[in-house]
């Protein structure tokens, strides 16, 4: 046996069984009463695909959005917005003080997702353990 995480335990008889690691559990219990030996976690490589997972997490929580499609959406109306914004002053036009506010924060918004994109790129060069540690997207 062998831990999967540091709460659930997995038989490797090849059926695939978790096991809570909860004392209310019978099958916990047996393993604990019965002295079986467990080998200790031990955490799976990390890889590049985990660090991309990550960085879009964070996306999608800079966006406050529902999921991975939410986020697609606010990022394309956002784009529509800065474009119409942009066509103002294109056209020889200013904006209000509202529309001023506006282009700043999505400007904010564009640059904590590249920010979030570059570190994501760095990390997937060093595939740090602690990948999803807030010091490695600060």
């Amino acid at each position: 046996m062998k831990f999967t995480d540091p709460s659930h335990l997995v038989i490797d008889a090849g059926e695939g069984q978790f096991i809570p690691v909860d004392p209310d559990n019978a099958d916990y219990r047996a393993i604990i009463e019965g002295n079986t030996p467990v080998d200790p976690y031990v955490a799976p490589d990390v890889t590049a695909n985990d660090i991309k997972t990550e960085a879009q997490r964070r996306i999608i929580q800079r966006l406050a959005a529902d999921d991975f499609l939410d986020c697609v959406v606010k990022q394309l109306n956002a784009i529509m917005r800065a474009v119409e914004l942009t066509a103002i002053r294109a056209e020889g036009g200013t904006w209000t003080p509202q529309e001023a506010t506006e282009a700043a924060a999505l400007r904010a918004l564009t640059v904590d997702i590249k920010r979030i994109r570059a570190k994501a790129t760095n990390l997937k060069t060093k595939l740090p353990a602690d990948y999803a540690d807030e010091k490695n997207w600060s």
